[in-house]
């Protein structure tokens, strides 16, 4: 299994995160492979190759090759990984523990599992657990509606000329 894990660009450490990535990876084993795009985090572990930051080229190879991805709740993470149909766990950033400013990643994260697209990393979850239940969850096909809200806004720009 190869698993990718990004915690995103945000300037606060996301060490939470890297210890629950480094107890998937304890418990997968060192046949599978596990990479972290670590940012600001300053959390050390053998257990997961890590480098802070990675080109958009780069990042979007290791979400094509990954087999599971655990992500922040980074709206352009999640979106980039669904297109490339990828099973995910998003670890939402809260602000309790100073990793962003409040907790609206949760609510990010909680809004895509409605639709059956992600699963959703709570507090006292089993991250192991929710790692396998990944790995064989079917989740709903990923639909980009940009194309529609482009036409829309559109429409009105045309409107807005006449």
């Amino acid at each position: 299994m190869n698993v990718f894990a990004s915690v995103g660009t945000q300037k606060f450490p996301f060490n939470r995160f890297m210890k629950l990535v480094e107890q998937v990876a304890v418990e997968s084993g060192p046949q599978d492979h596990f990479f972290a795009q670590s940012g600001f985090s300053d959390y050390e572990t053998s257990h997961i190759e890590m480098k802070p930051f990675l080109q958009k080229e780069e990042f979007e190879e290791k979400i094509r090759a990954c087999d599971l991805l655990i992500v922040h709740g980074g709206v352009g993470t999640i979106i980039t990984a669904l297109k490339y149909g990828k099973k995910i766990i998003v670890v939402p950033r809260l602000g309790k523990y100073k990793e962003h400013v409040d907790d609206h990643q949760m609510q990010i994260a909680e809004s895509f599992e409605k639709q059956n697209l992600v699963l959703c990393y709570r507090e006292g979850d089993d991250i192991c657990s929710l790692a396998k239940e990944a790995l064989k969850h079917d989740f709903a096909p990923y639909v980009s509606h940009r194309a529609d809200m482009i036409s829309t806004i559109e429409k009105y720009l045309d409107t807005l000329e006449k």
